[in-house]
């Protein structure tokens, strides 16, 4: 790269979020992108309370902008799940599937697995993503001082567990219990999607309920990825606000 080229990058515009009342106004906007992709709001965080709460914290800057992050991807990983598992089944059991066959009988038949499967990857490797920047987030609110050291760990999962077993906040059955879930997900799915010839091809084209092959598995996966973000929400005290979001989407709308 040119001196000119790294000038350009360097003076290059990032977006940032620079008081509250933008916080609020863009999780208002992400309320409505997401109200418009499903027909309603789902969520776990508040961005505003947390703009407020993690001014205390020592790295609360880089805190907010990691959170924020993870609020932008779980929602669209949800979105990828939702397609997949609700438009696929939809397709399934419309009369586009009845009287047995192939999934060559018909264009409508291959588009309609076709786009299940289009959704179920991308769910697959953001699934991935979003746990890799879970476990940063985690290091970096309740084990800021060690932060650097996970970044730079060759294996930031191994790096992750060693350190979330010698916290209190966090502590060995937390660390056993993501390792777990995280190995068995990469063994089964992304490894074969991101590094291999792919598992999930196998299965997306059968003529069957996508929920009633090994497809389903990615339905406890989001379950229990669910259920630790709203652990991590709990604790942190920055729950949803969720009649405030419903008053301003009626007053938007």
């Amino acid at each position: 790269m040119g001196k000119s080229e790294r000038t350009s990058s360097e003076n290059a515009q990032t977006f940032a979020l620079r008081n509250k009342e933008e916080v609020e106004r863009f999780s208002l906007l992400l309320a409505l992108y997401f109200k418009s992709q499903l027909g309603w709001t789902s969520g776990h965080i508040s961005l505003p309370k947390a703009f407020d709460k993690f001014r205390e914290h020592p790295e609360g800057g880089r805190l907010f902008a990691a959170l924020l992050d993870l609020e932008i991807n779980f929602h669209l990983l949800f979105v990828e799940f939702v397609y997949f598992v609700g438009k696929g089944n939809k397709y399934y059991t419309s009369k586009v599937f009845e009287g047995g066959g192939s999934v060559l009988d018909t264009k409508e038949r291959f588009f309609a697995k076709m786009k299940a499967h289009q959704h179920a990857s991308a769910y697959i490797l953001r699934y991935r993503a979003f746990w890799d920047k879970l476990m940063g987030f985690l290091i970096l609110a309740y084990l800021p001082d060690n932060y650097e050291e996970f970044r730079r760990a060759k294996s930031r999962k191994r790096k992750f567990v060693q350190l979330a077993k010698e916290s209190t906040f966090l502590g060995e059955e937390f660390a056993d219990n993501v390792s777990k879930l995280i190995e068995d997900f990469d063994r089964k799915f992304r490894t074969p999607e991101a590094h291999g010839t792919g598992s999930l091809r196998k299965w997306s084209f059968l003529m069957e309920d996508p929920i009633s092959n090994p497809q389903s598995e990615l339905l406890s996966c989001w379950n229990a990825l669910n259920s630790i973000v709203v652990q991590i929400v709990e604790r942190l005290d920055i729950q949803y606000e969720m009649n405030y979001v419903s008053d301003a989407l009626s007053f938007e709308i």
